[in-house]
């Protein structure tokens, strides 16, 4: 699970440089009003789990400068190893919401007929990668299954605009889990 790993992070860093303080970033839930109140300083850093290159993520955290990516992780930082650029603008031609639905579920056919390919492979004989495949092809699941309503109504052309923005990164979550996976095919695990 992709929370199992925040606090191990964090005992790492905190290892590393003694008195680092920690704070969720980006709360979208009814807890967010509190933080106002705490009148914390902006955050030196963000580790963003499983952003995937996520648009919105980067947008939102481009005010940190730069960006480090490791697999799905990026991390937003001053320091980072590469500029937190603009995503380039989406075509002129908005895609309609059925071809949204159709790409977003042939991007999800590629990721598991992929994964089920790398965990065929030889050298994807010990139980990390075996546990590190099966992370990734989780992830996609747990989106798939989320995702159901939204797919739904944007194939029968009853979906919001909230519902097309949220599937828009559906589907770029999707297409980074199955670019992920190729990636492992590739490389031979």
């Amino acid at each position: 699970m992709l929370q199992s790993y925040v606090y191990p992070i964090m005992a790492m860093i905190n290892q590393r440089t003694p008195g680092t303080r920690f704070q969720y970033a980006g709360v979208r839930n009814s807890t967010a009003k509190y933080a106002v109140q705490l009148h914390r300083p902006p955050p030196c850093a963000v580790v963003c789990l499983g952003c995937m290159k996520v648009q919105s993520k980067w947008t939102a955290y481009r005010g940190l400068g730069r960006v480090s990516v490791f697999s799905d992780t990026d991390v937003f930082r001053p320091g980072g190893s590469q500029e937190n650029q603009p995503f380039p603008e989406a075509a002129s031609d908005p895609i309609s919401p059925g071809a949204l639905t159709a790409r977003v579920n042939n991007d999800y056919q590629r990721l598991v007929t992929t994964g089920q390919a790398v965990l065929s492979l030889p050298a994807t004989n010990s139980q990390a990668k075996i546990n590190e495949t099966n992370e990734v092809l989780s992830r996609g699941e747990r989106i798939w299954q989320w995702s159901e309503l939204l797919r739904q109504r944007a194939a029968t052309g009853t979906a919001s605009n909230t519902d097309l923005a949220v599937l828009t990164t559906v589907d770029q979550a999707m297409l980074e889990l199955a670019k992920l996976m190729e990636g492992k095919a590739a490389a031979g695990s």
